[in-house]
């Protein structure tokens, strides 16, 4: 019984970060949120044909890769003590994005996917992630911030089990990179 509960349970899952669960529903309006901005950027056909399910694989492989480091990111800075943001900071973040770009509550769900609380989550985590990397990571050391950083994340990802649950398709061209002829 306890296998068919973890069958169940992993079944939900697109992957884990030292234990912690992606689900496939985080996972799923991530890569929905990502098609539709690149949609509405390059055009409705970019996830059709064969050319189109390399895109799509190639976007999950690139969504599954984001969620991870940002696990990676979040279960480092609440370890170093970094687990919140300040609310007024976060209602700031809110009200520029909107203004920026004109937008309602509404709009922002319609236009953007996303609701005005999960855009308030999405916020916090980055503050935390951003506060963590400056004061722990960083030190002060903004010059080198890009060395430090990717010195810093091979450890920590090296030091992360990761799982994965979803099947990935590879992304296989017949074509050569530098041309369209497929010479090679």
């Amino acid at each position: 019984m306890a296998y068919f509960l973890m069958g169940g349970l992993e079944s939900r899952l697109v992957g884990k970060v030292n234990g912690e669960g992606i689900t496939r529903k985080e996972f799923s309006d991530k890569l929905e949120r990502a098609k539709k901005f690149y949609e509405l950027r390059f055009g409705q056909n970019l996830f059709q044909g064969e050319e189109g399910k390399e895109n799509l694989n190639r976007l999950k492989t690139d969504i599954f890769d984001e969620m991870t480091t940002e696990k990676i990111l979040l279960q480092e800075a609440k370890s170093a003590g970094y687990t919140s943001a300040p609310d007024e900071e976060i209602s700031k973040q809110v009200e520029a994005i909107k203004g920026k770009y004109g937008l309602t509550d509404d709009d922002l769900k319609q236009k953007m996917g996303i609701s005005i609380e999960d855009l308030k989550e999405e916020l916090r985590k980055g503050w935390v992630i951003s506060q963590f990397l400056e004061k722990a990571v960083f030190k002060g050391d903004q010059q080198n911030g890009e060395v430090v950083f990717t010195q810093w994340f091979t450890k920590a990802k090296q030091k992360a089990q990761i799982e994965t649950y979803e099947k990935m398709e590879p992304v296989y061209t017949a074509k050569a990179s530098c041309c369209k002829s497929g010479c090679g």
